[in-house]
Parts: C-alpha cells; structure tokens; sequence
C-alpha cells in the first residue's frame, strides 16, 4: 500500500469525523479496504477533531486484498487515525479483524499487529488440497495453512482465551469431488490445532471475465440444448460434465453439479451443526460453548454464540450502519442507501481530495457541507422500499429470521407490507422450508361486562412473531423463496 493511498484513506477517516451525525440507536462499525491540503490545515483538522465527540465503534474490519501485504506501519496509521476519530469502548472488546492469507505473515508481523490492537484473524485457506488451491489460482498450499495457524497458536493463544481465528472454505471448485469435500471439512475441524472459531462456506460462483467462464463459456449453450442443469441457487452448472471452449486448454476440470452443489452444502451445515458450530447465516458458522447446545434446537430461543462475526451482523441488523474507507468500499450511514467510492487508486485519491476541497470551500462560505455517503436521493429510486427489500433479504439469511412486528412498528411500512411478505412466504411453510413463530403474547383488544354492569377493557399488543428459512434446506432455496415474497410485496403498488 503505497503512501498516497494510506494518506487518503487517512483523510477521508478524519473526513468522516468532521461530518458525522451521531446516531446512539444504531450498531456501526468501519470497514477499511486495502486492496492493495497544507500542514497547517491538517494540524487544525487534528486539533478540531480532539474536540469534537466521538461516535462509537463496535467493530473495525480490514479487508479486500490481502491486507497482512501491508507494513505494520501502514495498519498502525490507520488504526490511530480510526482511534483518534473514533471511540473505542474498553469496557468490551471490541472486534477488530484483518484478513490474511496462509503464508503471507511471520511470527513477528503477528505480535506486532496483536499490540496494535488486532484480536480477531480471518484466514483464507479456501481448501486443502494443492491441486485444487493451484485451480482456484491460489500461490498458498497446504502446508502453508497449518504452519499459518500455528503461528496464530503461538500468539494469540492465552489462558483465559483461545484463539480467535476464522477460516474461509470453498465448495464447488472444478476437479472436487463430494469424497474430497467431506475430507476437507474434516481436516478444518479435526487437523488443525486449535480448530477455528468460526468458519465461513462459500460455493464457487462462475462470474463473467474470469478464468473459470472462460473454462466453462459453452455451458449455458450446452445446458439450453439438453435441458439439465439448474438446481439451487440460481447458478447453472452440468450434469457432472467435462465443458470444453475453443479458447481454452483441450480440457478442463469437472465442474461439480448442481445436485452435488446442494449435497454439500447439506453435509456441511450436518457436519459442523453436529460438532457445536451456530449455523447463524447462510454461509457463516460460530463455534458454541457447551451450555448453549442444550437449548440451540428451540425456535425463537436461540442463544447466540460469543464467536458470531460482530462486524457482519452489523450488515445484517436492522438498523446497521457502517463506514468504510478504501477503494471500492461500500458505507451505510443513514440506514437507507449505501454508497461506494471509486474503484480505481487514482479516482479514490482524486476523490478524496476534492471532497476535502469542498469541505473547506463550505466552511469559507459558511454553508452546510453533505458529503456523498450521508445523501439518498428520494427522487430517483425508492429508498423506503430498497431498504424493506434489503432488510427482507439479509434478515432471512440469518437463523434468527425476519421479525415482522419490527416491521410493522416502522413508519413507512404497515400492516399491509406485513401481510404481503406472509403471503409471500406461505410457500416456504407450503414447502417445509420455512416456519412461522412467536416470541411474545399474541392478543388483542377485548371490552367485557363484568357482574356490576360496568365495562372492562383489556389491551395487549398483537404479535405477527418471526419467520425464517429451515437449516438447510431453507437456505439452499433460499434465492426463490425470498423472490416470492418480492413478487408480492411488488403487488402493493
């Protein structure tokens, strides 16, 4: 990460300070990207920012890239820059993660990001075998991974904690098979010493541009012209088939079907389940303590495990709010609309510097200054419902479900958005992907005449409860079902 781009992620850090409305309902967080004025103005920006209050961070996360490339100094400044803006509260232990990759990091690069403040480790091991890591384009191999996580051992392992690693799994890559896969979940959960945390599962998805699209550009055509693939998910994949492209090697890996996508995802979710992990969102696993097991099988009353991933529950909470600063990084800091800065270093730095211009020339002008990230503009898309939209979505990823009467409680929606999205999901329940529950008292408003003549009325709020998608099934299905309460939400208008 060169100096310019630290600089200006820096700058936009203390930015954000200068121009942020403090909201005390809502957990936030700050996500930094690392992909990889005068000094008398900034000494009076510094000086200012001292003064002025803090907001509360619950979580800060460094991702994108590989940020364990980056100097100690790099992350230490910006770090500092974060404190210096930012209030940290020491009472709790704030979540504070970076992103590594299995053989990018030494003993010493680990103690020192640890006395910086780093306590939480998401390491990307993707798989664990050689052959697949080289498919999946990976310069790591397996070796690599335990001596990785037997370094995080040596420095993060203490009495009173272990420690607190997450490993990033990937079903689905060409060449693997359902054997190779059980054998992979195996080795992540009995080989390495200590087990992970937490572990996140995702299915290779096949993107346009890439290398495997290439591998595979016949696939879509060869599929219309049979009639098979399809499956869950929404991404088509073969009947277990060898596809071929004229621009491509004369062959290329098997590319797993869909049925066998599903199988493991299914098994995982089994697996992991039946060794203490919270299946708590659709492709994230926390490790529990015992005395939550007795109860993790009852609806609605759930104990939430200590090792969830706080910072992406954030993205997942009703009222989530979140900065970010880097290439590319996506911020929510009013609750209804997201923005997201340049992707390219030179846009961001030009970026950042005229948004410090047009903060000075407000203040000369003395005029309010809104910066990109805090405007929705109301005129061009529906941020109300983009926002139930969202919420519907990420709420019914998770294993706590979608709260409908939170819904109801909003003043944008009603009783009739509440109805519409039961409608909608009457065909999970129809299905036995989905259920329905209360929390609370389901009642309502009741006048009676008691024995003098005179009446009693009794008032209890009605309760519309929870409802979401059945482990794994559910979440297998996941795309349709949550496509169908869109439908008739759509209806409305």
């Amino acid at each position: 990460m060169n100096y310019e781009y630290t600089n200006a992620i820096i700058n936009e850090i203390e930015m954000i300070h200068q121009t942020t409305t403090i909201s005390a309902s809502a957990p936030s967080s700050t996500v930094v990207s690392t992909t990889t004025s005068t000094q008398q103005q900034q000494k009076q920006k510094r000086e200012k920012t001292k003064k002025k209050k803090k907001q509360q961070l619950q979580s800060i996360y460094f991702g994108g890239g590989t940020p364990s490339l980056c100097p100690i100094t790099t992350l230490h400044n910006i770090l500092s820059a974060i404190r210096n803006v930012f209030s940290i509260n020491t009472d709790t232990t704030i979540e504070i993660t970076i992103e590594m990759d299995p053989g990018t990091f030494t003993i010493h690069y680990l103690r020192s990001i640890k006395e910086i403040g780093f306590n939480r480790i998401s390491l990307g091991v993707q798989s664990f075998d050689d052959a697949l890591l080289a498919t999946l384009g990976r310069v790591h191999r397996v070796k690599d991974i335990y001596d990785s996580v037997h370094l995080i051992d040596t420095v993060f392992d203490s009495s009173n904690s272990r420690p607190n690693y997450s490993i990033d799994l990937i079903s689905g890559i060409p060449g693997i098979s359902l054997a190779k896969w059980t054998e992979t979940l195996y080795n992540a959960m009995h080989t390495l010493n200590p087990s992970p945390t937490h572990v996140s599962l995702y299915d290779l998805q096949i993107e346009d541009g890439t290398v495997f699209s290439r591998w595979y550009e016949k696939i879509d055509k060869e599929e219309g012209k049979e009639g098979g693939g399809g499956g869950g998910g929404g991404e088509q994949r073969g009947n277990n088939r060898r596809i071929t492209s004229s621009s491509s090697a004369p062959s290329s890996p098997l590319l797993p079907s869909s049925y066998d996508s599903a199988f493991m995802y299914s098994y995982a979710s089994g697996y992991l389940r039946h060794l203490g992990y919270e299946h708590y969102e659709i492709s994230n696993y926390a490790l529990m303590s015992p005395s939550m097991l007795s109860s993790s099988n009852q609806v609605g009353k759930c104990k939430q495990s200590y090792y969830r991933s706080k910072h992406n529950q954030i993205y997942w909470d009703y009222n989530g709010q979140w900065h970010a600063v880097g290439l590319g990084a996506t911020s929510n800091v009013n609750g209804k609309s997201r923005y997201v800065r340049p992707r390219a270093l030179s846009d961001y730095i030009a970026w950042t510097e005229e948004l410090q211009r047009n903060y000075v020339d407000a203040i000369r002008a003395k005029t309010m200054f809104h910066p990109p990230w805090q405007l929705h503009y109301k005129e061009e898309l529906d941020v109300d419902d983009d926002k139930l939209l969202d919420i519907i979505m990420t709420r019914l990823r998770t294993i706590d479900g979608l709260d409908l009467d939170w819904i109801n409680k909003q003043n944008e929606y009603n009783e009739r958005h509440v109805h519409a999205i039961l409608q909608g999901f009457d065909l999970a329940i129809e299905l036995d992907l989905g259920q329905r529950y209360n929390n609370g008292s389901t009642c309502f408003m009741i006048d009676t005449d008691d024995d003098d003549g005179m009446k009693t009325t009794t008032t209890t709020s009605l309760s519309y409860g929870h409802i979401r998608l059945n482990d794994p099934k559910g979440f297998l299905f996941s795309n349709y079902l949550i496509s169908n309460i869109f439908l008739k939400l759509s209806e409305l208008s």
